[in-house]
């Protein structure tokens, strides 16, 4: 009996002693970091642990919480720092973890969001070109490429560049933005447009025998042509007649030029001015239909009035 109550008390006791030893945990550590090298605003996942709730990166002198984190592994977003080679360890509750990983910050490359407009005309009023470019992480000095050539561009901090297009064929060109540091953004596409349009037609200047259709629009080409169909008055049955009239330049060697009295002629003003010099044989409006033509073939919706 005696030997069965000292068996007793000494499990009694081990129990005792085991309750009363401290509870050790595993030590906070990083096994591996991922990826090594990253640019400001991308993320960095960390493996190691035990992580808790509690668990907060230190980066160089930065303390970082996570963004979200497992038992085993966190991760947290990289603040805005300086290039350069940062120490990051973890630490929780007054631990931190005794080894250093290096984390390499590299300054982000440009990127480009958005063109306004990302769509231009070929030939519209200077002051109706300037395209903006909008984005991020433009560095002071920044230079904007089109389709791999610097254009003059004007820069409006970290991330607004504008700039007026040079004279462009239709097509799609590439807008890059380039930093001092070397980093280059994605091509962005800048599309232009080269078809005619025509938008107004009004009667300008009136003379003694001819009168003048002024054309505003776009796209107009020195060398556009200038579509008419005239349609005979009361007279439902009959085609209409058609003439055809290239537009001269206001520059072009007068001598070349038809002489008022013998016909016709258009004179080209600008991207976006014809002047229609009309003749006419009678004082009686009738329907007439004007259309631009340019030398690529290119051509304008019909515009319809009716005109002596």
């Amino acid at each position: 009996m005696r030997k069965q109550r000292l068996i007793r008390a000494l499990k009694d006791l081990v129990i005792l002693v085991i309750l009363t030893l401290p509870t050790t945990l595993p030590a906070l550590e990083i096994t591996s970091v991922s990826p090594s090298r990253v640019s400001p605003g991308e993320s960095v996942r960390v493996s190691g642990g035990p992580f808790t709730r509690g668990t907060q990166v230190v980066l160089g002198n930065q303390v970082i919480e996570p963004a979200g984190l497992s038992e085993r592994s966190l991760i947290f977003t990289v603040p805005a720092l300086e290039e350069g080679e940062y120490s990051l360890q973890v630490q929780d509750e007054g631990e931190t973890s005794p080894q250093t990983f290096v984390l390499g910050i590299t300054a982000a490359d440009p990127w480009i969001d958005s063109l306004s407009p990302a769509n231009i005309d070929s030939c519209v009023p200077l002051g109706d070109k300037e395209v903006t470019v909008q984005g991020r992480h433009f560095q002071p000095g920044a230079t904007l490429l089109l389709d791999g050539k610097t254009i003059v561009s004007s820069q409006s901090g970290s991330e607004t560049i504008s700039f007026t297009p040079p004279h462009l064929s239709s097509g799609v060109y590439g807008i890059q933005v380039a930093n001092p540091n070397g980093g280059r953004s994605i091509p962005h596409s800048l599309y232009v447009n080269d078809i005619p349009e025509i938008n107004n037609v009004y009667t300008g200047e009136e003379f003694v025998n001819y009168y003048q259709l002024v054309i505003e629009g776009k796209n107009f080409f020195f060398n556009s042509t200038l579509l008419i169909n005239e349609y005979p008055v009361g007279v439902s049955d009959r085609p209409p007649e058609q003439r055809v009239i290239r537009s001269q330049s206001a520059t072009s060697d007068p001598n070349k030029l038809p002489s008022p009295s013998q016909s016709d002629n258009v004179r080209f003003v600008d991207c976006g001015t014809l002047i229609y010099n009309r003749y006419p044989y009678s004082t009686q409006p009738k329907p007439v239909s004007l259309k631009i033509i340019n030398p690529d073939g290119k051509t304008s919706s019909t515009w319809d009035l009716s005109i002596p």
